[in-house]
């Protein structure tokens, strides 16, 4: 096992992109744990229940693997599904999984992976390489209808079967994020789905190849699985554990007061546990650990350019970039974190985009109504519409209102659900919007595609704004084809300085703090930097004082 939440940064943002090396699957061997609590900690390392019990913040929408749109849809698939290639979060590394090797073709379009023999579903079916071009094959089928098909798979053109054990991935052009697309996608039984189609998942029936199995979900509730006994890398990863529940609770409070009473075992909401909200934990020192780190999680502020749009006039974007005072908003709302200089963060490193010499947002009252004063805007209303699907979504909503408020804005906000939110967006029927991401691995690459050279959020800032668009939208190309890791860096840093000089499309805000609540002796959680989770390898040690992230060196070469 290695030592949670201690990012290395250097390793992480160097192997987190495309190297050209061919990779090899390394042999099994298992897990170890480590010692890395803080002190004091009195935990007996007695045994607990065979069955664990965490809670979460957020639902998820959908069983399919292949259509799913939220943080802990992915987070449950991964329990039981697999995908060809895992991501060690501690070194920035990805590695073969359910393949054993692959490598690709010196033009980067043809990627060949040659799958580990002997494996199988929950319910005996052999996983090989028909499971994976069935899998692909029915992403290359909807690629528009298919969250996963479209953000991963877009220039996939053609999945070959070779034999049994072999199978191979055309793109039309290099794809820099191949590996982070290969971790996202996972492999479903062939056999399983063509008797059941669909049903397989909406009916909740799913074989998997993890070292769990799909026992129950009561939409809004829990999630519950079994350890599948028959599991393929059993020699590596063995649960203690036979049973386990995640539980899904909105309302902290309700959480905190569940994990103190000793009901639950573990609190890892989305972006982590509020600050203020820390203090009910007081008097479990001895029995739960708290982990707080910088995360990879951030809020930006997307701004409108349709016809009539008071962003249209750069005057307006400076003057809203100097009114918000975001090291306040860090302190007083957050209650700790960091000022992000733009979407590509410090956290994960100059490989990675991140631009040091990119100079720190200032806050200026004075200076953003010099900007107003002489811009367009007579005071029309402009409403600041948020979700309340991540922390202090509202705080930090109202906050900004009143910063902008103060130097002579005309904003209000308005609080909607996420799905809402989204429908908003995707129309284009918002002045401002406000909400939170991340990049998984770090790599922004999709990210960038889709928001800013693709629209999905339907800003219009092309037609107002071509030659700024234009100078923004080709490095973010170019970094997408691109398989050098530090060329694609100077590509990334290239966009974020063109959205910094211009004030547009996106404000960056804040970047959170995350802290999380295990108990001692529970091990393998993964509340990862970047924002995203993994709980697939939960088990108990009782000789650990701290919570620990898997050991993947045997499988690294």
């Amino acid at each position: 096992m290695k030592k949670a939440r201690k990012m290395l940064a250097a390793l992480l943002s160097a192997a987190m992109v495309m190297s050209l090396l061919s990779a090899c699957g390394g042999g099994q061997g298992s897990a170890t744990s480590g010692s890395n609590g803080p002190s004091g900690n009195n935990n007996p390392g007695t045994p607990p229940s065979k069955t664990f019990t965490m809670t979460v913040s957020e639902n998820l929408k959908t069983l399919d693997p292949h259509y799913q749109t939220t943080l802990m849809g992915k987070v449950m698939t991964q329990m039981y599904l697999e995908s060809l290639l895992l991501y060690d979060e501690t070194t920035g590394e990805f590695f073969p999984w359910l393949c054993e090797s692959y490598e690709y073709s010196d033009d980067g379009l043809t990627w060949t992976f040659h799958m580990r023999d002997g494996i199988k579903f929950s319910d005996g079916e052999v996983l090989d390489a028909n499971d994976v071009v069935y899998s692909f094959e029915r992403l290359m089928n909807d690629k528009e209808g298919s969250p996963i098909a479209s953000q991963y798979w877009a220039k996939l053109e053609k999945v070959e079967l070779v034999d049994n054990l072999t199978v191979k991935l055309v793109t039309s052009e290099p794809l820099a994020n191949m590996r982070l697309c290969l971790t996202k996608t996972y492999i479903i039984p062939d056999e399983a789905h063509k008797s059941n189609g669909d049903d397989l998942f909406y009916q909740q029936k799913c074989p998997g190849s993890g070292p769990w199995v799909l026992a129950e979900w009561v939409d809004g509730q829990r999630c519950v699985f079994t350890k599948n006994p028959n599991y393929w890398n059993k020699d590596w990863f063995d649960s203690y554990f036979d049973r386990v529940e995640v539980r899904m609770m909105t309302e902290s409070a309700t959480a905190i007061t569940a994990h103190v009473s000793g009901d639950v075992q573990a609190y890892i909401p989305t972006g982590g546990i509020d600050a203020d909200m820390l203090a009910l934990y007081s008097g479990t020192e001895n029995r739960i650990g708290i982990s707080s780190d910088i995360s990879g999680t951030f809020v930006y502020a997307g701004m409108s350019f349709r016809e009539g749009s008071p962003f249209r006039d750069e005057n307006v974007r400076w003057a809203f970039e100097y009114a918000v005072d975001r090291q306040s908003l860090v302190d007083n709302v957050l209650g700790g974190g960091s000022v992000p200089k733009s979407e590509a963060l410090e956290l994960f490193g100059e490989n990675m985009g991140y631009d040091p010499d990119l100079e720190p947002y200032q806050y200026d009252p004075e200076l953003a109504r010099e900007y107003l004063g002489k811009s367009s805007y007579k005071g029309e209303p402009i409403e600041i519409v948020t979700n309340n699907g991540f922390a202090k979504s509202e705080e930090i909503a109202l906050f900004v209102s009143e910063c902008l408020n103060e130097v002579g804005f005309n904003t209000n906000v308005k609080i909607v659900e996420v799905a809402e939110l989204m429908s908003i967006r995707a129309e284009g029927t918002y002045d401002m919007f406000l909400i939170n991401n991340m990049n998984g691995s770090g790599d922004l690459g999709n990210d960038m595609m889709q928001r800013l050279v693709q629209d999905t959020h339907h800003s219009f800032f092309e037609d107002a704004e071509p030659e700024i668009y234009s100078k923004m939208a080709e490095p973010i190309l170019a970094q997408s084809r691109e398989l050098d890791v530090k060329k694609r860096a100077d590509y990334t840093r290239e966009a974020m300085r063109v959205i910094r000089e211009n004030a547009a499309p996106h404000s960056y805000l804040c970047q959170y703090e995350s802290a999380f609540a295990i108990d001692y002796g529970i091990t393998g959680l993964e509340p990862f930097a970047d924002g995203t989770l993994r709980f697939t390898f939960v088990t108990y040690d009782g000789n650990s004082d701290g919570n620990v992230f898997p050991d993947f060196s045997p499988f690294i070469k």
